[in-house]
């Protein structure tokens, strides 16, 4: 996979296509790139797909130690800034979800539509403990605010990579995900190594992160045409959990998807693709121009302000006070 570099990542990603439409996939904890191939693999011709690695996933690496969801969001600006890319479609999976609500929140002018597949709710980890599965009641029992816990569990990673648990940890995690049923042409065994890939650091960074993350306040700017896809069988995100943040956009949509679990853009890939094409086609022209009008309208705004406090504009709106209504007819009257 390519590389690039950035303010202050070397950042690993994968690019398929080089059309006009740009697409940005943002992957989720315990993935990579790798888990949007079926989709990017199947965009048309008039698409161009990107799919970087986070900050502590894959082989991107940075100096900083934050994993923060706006240290990502920065990051990915910095991505996108790197790469000069125009506004874009953006896409992103359960911790990639989350990061992407936060780009388009910072960042809303580079932003066209977004979809979110099974993404971290707006609430953060306190939604995601109300789950059933494995890591929901795993993180129950942890305080991310705890850094000795951390630093304990940032150490018990390591201490299962030196005695070869972490990998058995790994499958089990990957396959709670992604079910038997699940045919996406990607071997289990690549997408454990993708986890397994996880710095400790990143993976204890990315809890962190999600715990002191929580955005229900600021989705009413949120005004990104949003659509979100949810598995009713996915035991790691609550779809009532997303019903509450999908009823706080301003352009949101909900859908529900029947036997779908936590990764939607694997169980069904073909329709994964023909359903954000159809959306971003619905909604990706009318935003970028009413973007571009919002645009227009503040630069009016600002330039008609600018000019009511001008100095030249000062004196003028002096002068016609102090002559007032009968100013030129007292002038008359003298001459008279």
């Amino acid at each position: 996979m390519p590389f690039v570099e950035t303010r202050s990542l070397h950042v690993e990603y994968e690019e398929h296509g080089k059309g006009p439409d740009v697409f940005v996939f943002l992957h989720g904890n315990c993935a990579s790139p790798r888990w949007w191939r079926p989709v990017t693999e199947r965009l048309p011709p008039r698409c161009r797909a990107l799919a970087p690695a986070l900050r502590g996933s894959g082989r991107t690496r940075g100096t900083t130690t934050s994993f923060s969801m706006a240290q990502l969001a920065a990051d990915l600006c910095e991505f996108a800034e790197a790469l000069r890319l125009p506004p874009f479609h953006l896409v992103g999976h359960s911790l990639g979800g989350a990061v992407a609500m936060q780009f388009a929140l910072d960042y809303p002018d580079r932003v066209r539509t977004l979809v979110l597949a099974a993404p971290s709710p707006a609430a953060g980890l306190a939604a995601l403990r109300r789950g059933d599965s494995r890591l929901a009641r795993a993180v129950s029992l942890i305080d991310p605010d705890h850094e000795p816990s951390m630093a304990m569990l940032r150490g018990g990673i390591r201490a299962a990579r030196l005695l070869g648990t972490h990998q058995m940890m790994m499958r089990q995690a990957v396959e709670e995900m992604l079910p038997p049923s699940i045919r996406c042409g990607l071997e289990l065994r690549d997408l454990v190594q993708d986890a397994l890939a996880i710095q400790p650091e990143a993976s204890v960074g990315y809890l962190q992160g999600l715990h002191r993350w929580n955005v229900e306040d600021r989705l009413r700017q949120l005004h990104a045409p949003t659509l979100i896809i949810a598995g009713a069988r996915d035991s790691i995100v609550p779809v009532l959990a997303l019903e509450e943040t999908a009823r706080l956009l301003p352009r949101g949509e909900l859908e529900v998807w029947p036997d779908t679990g936590h990764v939607p853009q694997l169980a069904a890939p073909e329709a994964f693709v023909e359903r954000i094409l159809a959306f971003t086609a619905a909604h990706g022209a009318r935003a970028w121009i009413l973007a571009w009008v919002h645009r227009i309208l503040l630069a009016v705004v600002a330039l008609v302000r600018s000019w009511k406090l001008s100095p030249q504009a000062l004196p003028a709106a002096a002068t016609t006070k102090q002559l007032g209504p009968g100013g030129a007819r007292d002038q008359g009257d003298s001459s008279g």
